[in-house]
């Protein structure tokens, strides 16, 4: 992950072992302002990442910030497939030429 400001760039996989990483980090980050998750480039996650990615929005949207994400068409797949896609704000990032 690549963390700058306002916006944190994921890897192509996200595993099982990275997630309490991002919670860690998550949790000493100040939200209250639009935090972008760049996961344009990320094919595959590990369920326990849409949690963390639940809980950052809520997080966000209590300290008066709010969570935009920018997701690949792998990605979009999955939450539509888990049915979380209308709680989760997002654009679908295009396919590059």
């Amino acid at each position: 992950m690549i963390k700058n400001k306002n916006t944190w760039s994921f890897p192509i996989n996200i595993a099982f072992e990275m997630v309490p990483l991002y919670v860690k980090s998550f949790e000493e980050t100040s939200c209250n302002r639009t935090i972008t998750f760049d996961l344009s480039r990320t094919k595959y996650l590990h369920s326990s990442f849409i949690g963390f990615l639940i809980d950052a929005k809520q997080k966000t949207e209590k300290e008066g910030g709010s969570l935009e994400l920018c997701i690949s068409p792998e990605l979009e797949k999955i939450f539509i497939d888990k049915n979380i896609i209308q709680f989760l704000q997002y654009t679908r990032a295009r396919k590059s030429a």
